[in-house]
């Protein structure tokens, strides 16, 4: 029954929206929702969409539900960029658009490559191989972008036992792989039988794994860490009238958590680039400051590579994560 109910929706002519639906709800499973099960659901009934489709019908259902993930998964750079950039709504929605519609290009090829050398015949061993590839893929091309991993989802789970292993990716091989598992139990019931139990030993092997311990702490002095957070309001934090005053209220809350071991400030704390004579001045003192303290100190700051000018004159830039030890 569960097996031709699948059999429709794949050969439904909204299937592709079916897809998008998926990937929009995928998120949920992630924080601060923290409902992982979902995740078991969308990605293993996207897999059913994938099979037995041709290549040109598996790379656009695929793209549907990648568009879908990063529509959901991302909307908040809309608050960004409108609330905060002060970018037009017409642009700001412009630009979330086509970020989700890039991102969602990485699932469309994955579905392209999965039916055009048929490895819907051999899913369970490439449909989560694949999809976790393309994942990685994210984290370097166009600039990268490592966000909404599958195995992020997991953290909560048996799984999070095998991260101290295998990391996130191997988190999302697994997470799939035992999606797949579940759908081939619903299809096919107890003649599935091998199915259940491969996901029951990742599940079991997993919870297994969390009673481990893989470091062990100095447990006679214990690292002491503080986390300064200076709640700059983020559409005054680049006026140049507010500059002295980021870096007066960073410093006054700094004052009394130097001696700690680890000093910790946020992404692009100082509001300047790192070549300015200002930030050096500033940054220098903070040394001097952690020094004394025995203290580690990490902080970020926007960095103008500006020994490598592009043909206009204008040099690369990156967020720099300084660290003193």
């Amino acid at each position: 029954m569960i097996a031709a109910f699948l059999s429709t929706l794949r050969q439904s002519r909204f299937a592709p929206v079916l897809a998008f639906v998926l990937g929009a709800i995928t998120p949920f499973s992630l924080a601060p929702y923290h409902l992982w099960p979902l995740a078991l659901v969308t990605i293993g009934l996207f897999s059913e969409l994938l099979s037995q489709q041709t290549a040109k019908q598996a790379a656009w259902r695929g793209w549907c539900f990648g568009t879908g993930l990063w529509a959901a998964g991302v909307w908040w750079l809309f608050v960004s960029l409108h609330d905060y950039g002060n970018t037009p709504t017409w642009l700001a929605v412009l630009m979330v658009t086509f970020v989700a519609t890039l991102m969602g290009s990485f699932t469309g090829v994955m579905g392209f490559i999965y039916s055009k050398y048929r490895f819907d015949h051999r899913s369970l061993l490439t449909f989560a191989p694949l999809f976790m590839l393309f994942e990685w893929l994210k984290t370097w091309l166009f600039t990268g972008f490592p966000w909404l991993f599958t195995g992020y989802a997991f953290i909560d789970s048996a799984l999070v036992g095998y991260a101290p292993i295998i990391g996130v990716f191997g988190l999302s091989l697994l997470a799939i792989i035992s999606a797949q598992c579940l759908m081939t139990l619903a299809k096919y019931g107890t003649k599935a039988w091998s199915y259940g139990v491969l996901a029951a030993t990742i599940w079991l092997a997993g919870m297994g794994l969390q009673y481990h311990t893989w470091s062990k702490s100095d447990t006679q002095k214990p690292l002491t860490v503080s986390i300064v957070q200076g709640n700059i309001p983020q559409d005054v934090k680049w006026q140049l009238e507010w500059r002295d005053k980021t870096l007066a209220i960073y410093k006054k809350l700094s004052q009394q958590e130097w001696g700690r071991d680890l000093v910790i400030w946020p992404e692009a704390a100082v509001p300047m680039f790192q070549y300015e004579e200002e930030a050096k001045v500033f940054l220098t003192e903070m040394e001097n400051n952690a020094l004394a303290g025995h203290s580690a100190f990490v902080t970020g700051i926007p960095y103008a590579d500006i020994q490598h000018l592009d043909a206009q004159g204008i040099p690369p830039f990156y967020n720099l994560s300084l660290i003193h030890i």
